[in-house]
């Protein structure tokens, strides 16, 4: 009996498989945006699938596996050829983000520099509305003082406050800047979240965790910018017309056209689109290899020549 050998198409074949299937993984990497468990387990499952049929095909040609005959060895080889084609889906969507991968890299930098200006951004938020609300309470002073606008002193709750009207001012600003503004602890924790964002801030596209960095970097900002939004929502009073909640759209804009160029499957360019399917063809036309080279065996020969098996 002529069986099938660990021949130089074999070798040959497991190489390109690999290779291709490498490729395959990252473009599910992204695409699961940062799933790197699934997306192995989607890439194996296909190496898998290719290596099984592979092996049963060569092993029905090389024995007598009767129950396999060429109609069986073909249905086998469609569903290579099918498992080519699902992946270089994927594989298509690895190419388009390599091909943009100096976009990428400035849409990464500028989102890590918008990471790394919230808490001075918070900080100028702070700085104007305590300048705009010590305003607006010299101002319901002044006109206090002349018996022009009554109303808004007791509106900003001047007048249930000891002192005189300077010192009612300072002690209202006073207290509206300590529940506000950045103290110590938040400054701590400033640190610890700017070091989170330096650690998660390696780009190269190569890189099987950059989808988890770009999402941890996203992740933690938001959280901080959430936590600065209740920071600041309590107002002094109702007479506070100048008062606007903190936000910081600029991050979120850019994490999210970030976001959408690594992970969301859009329709490939034509270039890549084409590089896809060539190479998924080539790799399909490697994985015969072992089966064009395996001997058919003698049994099946003499049974298509018309001789007793």
């Amino acid at each position: 009996m002529n069986e099938s050998k660990f021949n130089f198409g074999t070798v040959l074949a497991i190489i390109v498989l690999l290779g291709y299937s490498y490729f395959v993984f990252m473009g599910l990497n992204y695409w699961l945006n940062g799933n790197i468990t699934l997306a192995a387990i989607l890439t194996a499952a296909m190496v898998v699938v290719v290596m099984v049929c592979i092996f049963v095909m060569c092993r029905a040609k090389a024995s007598r596996w009767k129950r396999v005959g060429l109609t069986g060895q073909i249905l086998f080889g469609l569903i290579v050829f099918a498992a080519f084609g699902a992946s270089s889906i994927p594989f298509a969507h690895f190419l388009g983000i390599m091909g943009k991968q100096g976009e990428i890299k400035t849409e990464f930098n500028k989102a890590k520099e918008f990471a790394e200006q919230v808490d001075q951004a918070y900080d100028n938020y702070t700085d104007s509305m305590i300048n705009a609300y010590e305003l607006e309470l010299k101002r319901a002073a002044a006109g206090h003082s002349t018996g022009s606008a009554s109303t808004k002193y007791s509106q900003m709750n001047l007048d249930k406050m000891e002192g005189d009207d300077s010192t009612k001012v300072a002690s209202m600003v006073r207290a509206y800047s300590n529940r506000i503004a950045a103290n110590d602890s938040i400054i701590a924790q400033r640190d610890d979240r700017q070091r989170v964002v330096n650690e998660s801030a390696e780009m190269s596209v190569w890189n099987v965790a950059m989808p988890q960095n770009v999402a941890l970097m996203s992740e933690n900002v938001k959280k901080w910018v959430d936590y600065y939004i209740d920071l600041s929502k309590p107002t002094p009073n109702p007479g506070f017309e100048a008062y606007k909640e903190f936000s910081y759209s600029q991050y979120e804009g850019q994490v999210k056209q970030l976001g959408d160029d690594l992970t969301k499957l859009s329709k490939p360019g034509a270039i890549s689109l084409i590089i896809a399917i060539v190479v998924a063809l080539l790799c399909f036309a490697c994985m015969l290899f072992p089966y064009f080279l395996t001997r058919r065996s003698m049994a099946s020969r003499e049974s298509h020549s018309g001789m007793a098996i």
